[in-house]
């Protein structure tokens, strides 16, 4: 179930990290060519990128699978290496 956490979060943080980042950019570049996307190719670029979310949660869900059976070599801290 550690997918489900991850999927959920990517969700979360691209919505309302990326609304949040949108604003803060508008407010100190707001002539920025960027900003001048309309709602609809918005959405498009939202949905677009929004289809590589299993892959961004895929990726840490099998990293944990490997280290909770023992067979990644990650280490937590630099000096375990």
């Amino acid at each position: 179930f550690v997918w489900i956490f991850y999927y959920t979060f990517i969700h979360v943080l691209y919505y309302a990290a990326g609304w949040g980042i949108r604003q803060l950019f508008k407010l100190r570049h707001p002539t920025a060519s960027n900003l001048k996307l309309s709602r609809a190719d918005q959405w498009k670029q939202i949905r677009h990128s929004e289809s590589a979310f299993p892959m961004y949660c895929l990726v840490p869900t099998i990293g944990d699978v490997l280290a909770h059976h023992g067979w990644s070599q990650a280490t937590s801290t630099f000096e375990e290496c």
